[in-house]
């Protein structure tokens, strides 16, 4: 449901232009960076500790073929669920209402749809986001 604010977020330009009801995320300190905790930690060492305790745990590991998974017959409902989830509907229409401020338009975007300009581009009013999500770069 998230994917509109992603496809916008991706520009990054716009990043900072954007408001939303969306829950913020919090940026971690350093996620990952393990020299902070232990300045002797090497990639070498990493690579090694990993290895060796995937081989522990997983070396006696079986392959397993999954089976097609769009047979209604053996999994009644599944082809329902695909659909769904390949919808307008769950793809973008839950994504959180959010506005862009660009210089000479403010863009409202409610459900994945423009709803509101504030500005000259009232011709993206009703149009799908994704669809104008490139022209906003130029606007």
């Amino acid at each position: 449901p998230l994917l509109v604010l992603e496809i916008i977020l991706a520009f990054g330009i716009l990043s900072e232009k954007i408001t939303t009801n969306a829950s913020a995320s919090v940026r971690a300190r350093a996620v990952g960076f393990l020299a902070q905790d232990d300045p002797s930690v090497t990639i070498q060492n990493v690579i090694a500790t990993v290895s060796d305790a995937f081989k522990r745990h997983y070396e006696a590991t079986e392959v397993l073929v999954v089976p097609d998974v769009v047979d209604e017959q053996r999994f009644p409902g599944v082809t329902e669920n695909e659909r769904l989830l390949r919808s307008w509907e769950w793809t973008f229409a839950k994504s959180p209402k959010f506005t862009i401020r660009l210089r000479d338009n403010i863009v409202h975007v409610e459900k994945g749809v423009v709803q509101k300009v504030d500005g000259t581009r009232r011709d993206l009013i009703g149009v799908p986001f994704p669809a104008v999500a490139d022209d906003l770069l130029h606007i």
